[in-house]
């Protein structure tokens, strides 16, 4: 359902979908409560509340946000055809992959080449190339990044010139997945921000790079085409670092306070990723609560950040030829931003619902062993499922 409210002077509106009665049943048998969903306070409360989802009866309720959204992405996708070319469909960038971790940037790289992406750059540290390039022979390895060795940062001087040219080539980048945080890593990462930011590039910032924005929020401030997609705890150290007040220990009740972070950023969206999704710039909030599975494993989030980029690629391609604009069902949402900010709400709620939906079709036929690679696999059909005439 979707509800429109005022809240210190934001305009919000959110959208809230039935918990399939599955997950209920098996929710209650438990004794938890279903996921948890915003919903706007009434303009005389001080702050709004997170109240536990009720089933509605959709053929009561007006025309759903969730299908706006996704009828607007499915505009947005390009078409296959004989004379498309290599890179049409996409091409991604990952900055990420250190000698601790190197799933994270293969995930997220993995799975834009599941939604459809044509092409994925990794730039790692040395040590994690030659295993990111056993794990996938499509993603192209550039193990650019240094750690504090003198002889690595004076390797990355050699390659910047032709880093340059890469970034200038990618449709949109992703930082942080497996990063780390060495901290001669973690300046080279910050010169590629701002090598991004300096081209307009679609940005979105996960994990390590996180923590990055979480020490120095003026990197990305004030950037429009840039989404962060933090975790519960992540959302802490965002708040933190924007002097958002959060209240009790860390917990889902904190993403009540996501549209609060996001305003401070002055441009970024934000994906709060939890029970709900909460994606907002601060003066719009979406909540996609499509059905998702029961296991949490570590790597969903490097999944939704492939999957996320992927789509704001094809948006913003889009925006470029004819009938890229918003539907007029878009329009009549209360959506206070503009044509780029509405494309990547629109663009993550979409990227939100398919990850959902492959995790919860992984999630029925492996249970509590579900595992990232499970719900990489079920990309594809969570795509068709939610846009079937794309």
């Amino acid at each position: 359902m979707l509800q429109a409210g005022t809240r210190q002077g934001l305009l919000t509106s959110v959208f809230r979908l039935p918990v399939p009665s599955h997950i209920t049943s098996r929710l209650q048998a438990k004794g938890t409560t279903p996921p948890y969903s915003i919903k706007p306070a009434p303009p005389s409360s001080s702050r709004p509340l997170l109240t536990t989802m009720a089933t509605a009866d959709p053929a009561q309720q007006p025309e759903s946000a969730h299908n706006v959204c996704i009828e607007q992405f499915s505009r947005w996708i390009p078409a296959l055809s004989a004379s498309s070319y290599k890179g049409q469909q996409g091409k991604i960038g990952v900055v990420g992959g250190c000698v601790e971790y190197t799933g994270a940037p293969f995930f997220a790289a993995h799975s834009a080449h599941k939604v459809g992406a044509d092409l994925t750059y990794c730039i790692s540290m040395p040590e994690a190339a030659p295993v990111l390039k056993g794990f996938s022979p499509d993603m192209m390895v550039m193990p650019y990044l240094p750690d504090t060795n003198d002889e690595q940062a004076a390797s990355f001087r050699r390659y910047e010139p032709k880093l340059q040219g890469i970034i200038g080539r990618m449709s949109a980048l992703i930082v942080g997945p497996g990063l780390g945080d060495d901290p001669g890593t973690v300046k080279v990462a910050i010169k590629i921000i701002k090598m991004a930011c300096e081209r307009d590039l679609p940005l979105l910032i996960d994990g390590s790079g996180l923590n990055i924005v979480a020490k120095d929020p003026s990197i990305i401030k004030g950037y429009k085409n840039c989404i962060l997609t933090p975790n519960v705890a992540e959302l802490g150290r965002l708040a933190k670092a924007v002097g958002v007040q959060l209240e009790g220990p860390v917990s889902t009740a904190w993403q009540e306070a996501a549209p609060q972070v996001a305003a401070a950023f002055e441009g970024p969206v934000l994906v709060s990723k939890g029970p709900a999704d909460i994606i907002t710039d601060g003066c719009t909030t979406l909540s996609c609560e499509v059905a998702s599975g029961l296991k949490r494993s570590g790597g969903q989030g490097d999944i939704m950040a492939g999957v996320v980029a992927t789509f704001v690629s094809w948006s913003r391609a889009a925006q470029k030829g004819p009938g890229g604009g918003l539907l007029p069902s878009v329009e009549a949402l209360p959506i206070t931003s503009n044509l780029d900010t509405a494309s990547l709400l629109v663009s993550a709620y979409a990227g939100c619902a398919v990850l959902r939906t492959a995790s919860n079709k992984a999630f029925r036929l492996k249970g509590r062993s579900l595992m990232a690679p499970d719900i990489i696999e079920h990309l594809a059909e969570a795509l068709e499922h939610q846009f079937p005439n794309a």
